[in-house]
């Protein structure tokens, strides 16, 4: 070998060496341009993340959703086993086990959600003072409307599924 090996190899070293060192320092004197561009840049892509999460935020309700972290106490069927009817949250919160609370669980409000379309649409029978004049709308629906427990139960079995609060014997 006659040594231009040699020095293909420290030019790539060097290179390498010099794309690393990129953000903490300089490439040569005449590279502060490539450098202003990095740091730059980086600003730009921090400030449209930082922007990002401040609109999903407030968009969402990012306290009401720290407030419906998973952290749920487990229900005291015993009080609920007496009850013919259910308000519209405290079903959903049943539904999955959860102790009801407001501002509810993100899975408890999904589910209630649903329902109110399913009210809506009548085929989710509602408490008969909630219908004045023909069907329901999704705004005329809070989570306080009462649901019977009979609809609650076809509406699990027709799902397939068997929360704790309406089926007592699969309790342990």
């Amino acid at each position: 070998m006659d040594g231009t090996g040699d020095a293909a190899i420290a030019i790539g070293v060097g290179t390498a060496r010099a794309a690393l060192v990129l953000p903490f320092g300089s490439l040569a004197p005449g590279s502060w341009a490539i450098e202003l561009c990095w740091w730059a840049g980086s600003l730009l892509a921090f400030a449209a993340i930082a922007y990002l999460v401040i609109k999903w935020w407030r968009c969402h309700g990012g306290r009401a959703l720290l407030l419906s972290l998973p952290i749920q106490r487990w229900p005291d069927f015993e009080k609920w086993d007496d009850r013919t009817e259910f308000e519209l949250h405290e079903a959903a919160a049943l539904w999955f086990d959860a102790e009801p609370r407001l501002p509810m669980w993100w899975r408890a409000r999904r589910k209630v959600r649903r329902w109110e379309r399913m009210i809506a649409g009548g085929t989710l029978p509602a408490h008969p003072g909630l219908r004045k004049s023909g069907l329901a709308t999704t705004s005329s629906i809070t989570p306080h409307i009462r649901i019977p427990r009979a609809a609650l139960m076809a509406l699990a079995e027709k799902e397939g599924s068997k929360p704790l609060f309406l089926f007592p014997d699969r309790r342990v």
